[in-house]
């Protein structure tokens, strides 16, 4: 969960003196971090479509977002979000369609056919910038789900340094990266300056040493599988597959 103001000095004219959170009702549940997702090395993200339920609304992504930038461009913004993460742990985040089933709806909380472990929606909250659920058992399909608030002014940076036009906006690629990790199974931070820190402060698309050591915890490195055999005899050797083409030229 990201924070738009630290408790005590809310952004929004009007806007009570302290953070409150307006919650999705499956957030009742108890919300537990630290867990890995089953099949870490096998997940994805789906875009489901306008107006899919979340609760007793509809998901609004694309209206919130398609006018901040082309459709691809955001769709790209979160996925280089959860490739951030991939880089360092033993994980790997492909993109997959969404039958636009409700969110929450009754299926496999990993590996679901009809969309990805992150659904990536949008519908109206108060006083955040976005909610996720990391994976949990009681949680189902819940599990992953990143929802923006459609109520927040976004802004897609070209670079880590661009500052919202206007001088006001907060940065989508920066809000998915803290979501993506809450959604793995970081909790929020109290320390400044890290991308699980709980309050947004300035765009921030390069993971610190804490975000690193925190998801390394729970998934390990990244692994190379060519890095764990030996191919330095006949029985180890690499094969090396030439095509029909390849293997006449070599006889002729």
């Amino acid at each position: 969960m990201f924070f738009s103001a630290r408790p005590g000095k809310s952004r929004r004219k009007g806007a009570a003196s302290s953070i409150r959170v307006e919650s999705l009702e499956v957030r009742s549940l108890l919300t537990t971090y630290g867990l890995p997702w089953a099949d870490p090395r096998s997940l994805s993200i789906s875009f489901p479509g306008e107006g899919t339920p979340i609760g007793g609304t509809g998901n609004n992504i694309r209206q919130t977002l398609d006018t901040v930038a082309a459709r691809g461009a955001w769709q790209k913004a979160a996925l280089k979000a959860f490739q951030t993460w991939a880089e360092v742990a033993n994980i790997n985040v492909g993109l997959v369609g969404d039958r636009s089933d409700a969110f929450g709806a009754a299926g496999l909380a990993s590996n679901d056919p009809r969309f990805g472990e992150f659904r990536i929606g949008s519908f109206s909250q108060t006083n955040v910038l976005a909610n996720s659920v990391p994976w949990q058992p009681v949680a189902g399909t819940w599990s992953g789900d990143i929802l923006l608030n459609s109520d927040v002014q976004w802004y897609l940076g070209h670079s880590q340094s661009q500052q919202p036009p206007g001088g006001s906006g907060y940065e989508l690629r920066t809000v998915i990266l803290h979501e993506a990790g809450n959604a793995l199974g970081l909790s929020d931070v109290q320390q400044s300056g890290q991308v699980m820190s709980a309050n947004y402060t300035n765009p921030r698309w390069t993971l610190q040493s804490a975000d690193i050591t925190a998801i390394q915890a729970i998934y390990g490195a990244r692994v190379d599988i060519f890095e764990t055999s030996v191919n330095d005899s006949r029985a180890t050797a690499t094969p090396i597959i030439f095509s029909a083409a390849e293997s006449a030229a070599g006889r002729a």
